[in-house]
């Protein structure tokens, strides 16, 4: 059972509250589950981008970051800082991108595109389709 571990007396924002610390425990313990198979994963990863998207799977936005850097992706390690901000102009600046690069026939990697999914989002968002790909 999630608690907030401080006093409100606004019913509205209790219940507010108590969503946003429900999400968080969920999110943590999914993280927990998958952690060991996502570092697995990370050990045998052969591409920067993917090792990128799998710290972001197991919100390691940290070493995420540090990795875009040391791979000369700087444009997405400052991409990666805005995951999570839950910003409405972020995830439409991110959909715009990827609705570009689809109509225009712009050849982008999948791994970058999806990256951008994240930030849009709605990763499992199929209307995308880079390079042949979805």
């Amino acid at each position: 059972m999630v608690r907030l571990t401080y006093d409100v007396t606004n019913e509205g924002t209790r219940q507010c509250l108590l969503k946003k610390e429900k999400h968080k425990a969920l999110c943590l313990w999914i993280t927990e589950q998958v952690k060991d198979e996502i570092d697995t994963k990370i050990k045998v990863a052969s591409n920067a981008l993917d090792c990128i998207y799998l710290y972001l799977a197991k919100n390691d936005t940290i070493s995420a970051t540090k990795l875009a850097i040391k791979s000369q992706n700087g444009h997405l390690a400052i991409l990666i800082t805005l995951l999570g901000s839950n910003d409405a102009r972020v995830r439409a600046l991110a959909s715009q991108q990827l609705n570009k690069w689809s109509s225009g026939g712009k050849q982008v990697d999948p791994r970058i595109a999806r990256i951008y999914k994240l930030l849009t989002g709605d990763p499992a968002e199929k209307n995308f389709k880079i390079n042949g790909c979805n």
